[in-house]
């Protein structure tokens, strides 16, 4: 496959999602970045995909990125479980102090 700038934007979305596995979501943010400038590109420029391969890669960049805000969402709603336990063990320390 040649290596247009949406499929280097195709494999960035490949990598982001692998990195976001792995909570490295620094590093898919700065990617993300690249990979927006790259889309621009090539959807700024005369480019030899065909349209129909554009979308393609475009649909499969969305999809990759539907997964990488999923695991988001379920790492957001695991950290917001664990500051209400977090909240919850202060309170029942506090009170424990205050009737001790």
């Amino acid at each position: 496959m040649k290596q247009t700038p949406l499929n280097q934007s195709l494999e960035l979305s490949r990598h982001m999602l692998e990195l976001v596995k792995q909570g490295a979501w620094d590093e898919a943010a700065e990617l993300e970045q690249v990979r927006q400038r790259l889309i621009e590109e090539e959807l700024q420029a005369a480019s030899s995909l065909a349209i129909k391969d554009k979308v393609e890669a475009l649909r499969e960049i969305q999809r990759l990125n539907q997964q990488a805000e999923a695991i988001g969402r379920k790492e957001r709603s695991e950290l917001s479980k664990q500051l209400r336990e977090l909240k919850q063990g202060r309170k029942v320390t506090q009170a424990y102090r205050k009737n001790a």
